[in-house]
């Protein structure tokens, strides 16, 4: 057994449920959404279960999940839930507790960070501008600036490039 420690040189962090909480902006924008469109509310548990896969396969969820939806009337509440959002995100977001004293810490250490996300630029950068801790941060990778998501592992690439780190690092 080896008894070298290891001392990374960057951190990737994922952002929604990791560094903030943000089920109840994510809630409140789908809830409206359904509500324009004359669908039902559904609990934040619900929609909760929804999260992870981006803003698409949230919102669909919300349409069909014990209901059904066209495709079209599903690309609407995608774009009526892109409006909503751009307004209560980060409304009732809030940031987990001892991560502002993490982010310190390794920045304290010169370790390198980056935020690597499904969340599309336009609502990631802007939400950590709100929260204030995109300072934190040397770069973000968001679920639009490649082609795939994670876990697709050019993603991850992509973060260590930009921080000139080995993904082993």
């Amino acid at each position: 057994m080896s008894t070298a420690r290891f001392a990374p040189r960057a951190v990737l962090f994922d952002l929604d449920g990791t560094l903030l909480d943000t089920i109840a902006d994510l809630a409140d924008a789908a809830n409206l959404t359904l509500a324009e469109l004359g669908r039902p509310a559904r609990s934040q548990d619900e929609i909760h279960s929804f999260v992870g896969k981006g803003i698409p396969h949230l919102v669909r969820r919300c349409m069909i999940e014990g209901t059904s939806a066209t495709e079209a009337e599903i690309e609407t509440a995608v774009t009526v839930f892109r409006r909503h959002y751009a307004v209560v995100n980060g409304a009732r977001t809030t940031i987990y507790p001892g991560v502002i004293e993490t982010l310190q810490t390794l920045r304290a250490r010169d370790i390198r960070l980056a935020v690597v996300t499904n969340k599309a630029e336009a609502f990631t950068l802007p939400l950590l501008a709100r929260m204030e801790i995109a300072h934190y941060f040397d770069t973000v990778v968001s679920g639009d600036t490649l082609a795939v998501k994670k876990p697709d592992p050019a993603v991850v690439r992509l973060a260590c490039e930009r921080l000139e780190v080995a993904p082993t690092e």
